[in-house]
This record gives structure tokens, C-alpha cells and sequence, in this order.
């Protein structure tokens, strides 16, 4: 009997937590929300500077000369076959970028 007690009191307590921390927090997020968007401001859900939400991926080539592979934006726009096969130097070539500082231009120093 008194177990039974115990739980339904319990339970109940459970209930107003929940409920209590629910419309608490359902206050907080309509203030942050209210404030986010004061002044007609609209809300940005990606956060700052993530304005790709909602577009659509641009399809990049394969710099590769006669290459009809799409392009890959972690590979530096390289298919999946001339990203792994070609050297840096060479990608670095294809792409029209100039070599790294420091970066060996096959000539050896005279000492």
C-alpha cells in the first residue's frame, strides 16, 4: 500500500516536471526567436556564413583536358580517377596555380 502510494506520488511529481520544464523552455525558444528575427530581420538556421542552405550543388568539370567526368570540390575539381592519378605539380599545372613557396622547380641549387 504504501509502495503504491509512493509511485503514484512519484509519478505525478514526474509530470509536473516536465510539464514545468517544458513550458520553460518552449518561453525560452519563442524569446530567442523573438529576438533573432526583431526588425523584420529574417532567422538564418545555417548560422553565419553558411548562406548554401537551400541551394543546389554547381556541377564543376575535371580540368583534364577531353576528360567528361564530373568534378569532385574536395579534390580540387578533379574526377576521382585524375585526382588520385595525377602528381601535385601536374594538378597545380592543369589548374594555372603557381607553385608553393619552397616547392622544388626541378633545378638544383649550385652551392
Amino acid at each position: 500500500m504504501l509502495e503504491e502510494r509512493v509511485r503514484a506520488l512519484a509519478a505525478r511529481l514526474t509530470d509536473e516536471l516536465v510539464r514545468a520544464v517544458r513550458e520553460s523552455l518552449a518561453s525560452e525558444v519563442e524569446a530567442l526567436v523573438r529576438a533573432a528575427t526583431r526588425g523584420g530581420a529574417r532567422l538564418r538556421l545555417g548560422g553565419p556564413g553558411d548562406a548554401r542552405i537551400g541551394k543546389q550543388p554547381v556541377p564543376v568539370r575535371c580540368p583534364v583536358p577531353g576528360c567528361t567526368s564530373p568534378g569532385v570540390r574536395a579534390r580540387r575539381n578533379f574526377c576521382p580517377e585524375h585526382g588520385a592519378a595525377l602528381t601535385d605539380a601536374e594538378r597545380r599545372a592543369l589548374r594555372g596555380e603557381a607553385a608553393p613557396r619552397g616547392a622544388s622547380r626541378g633545378r638544383k641549387r649550385a652551392r
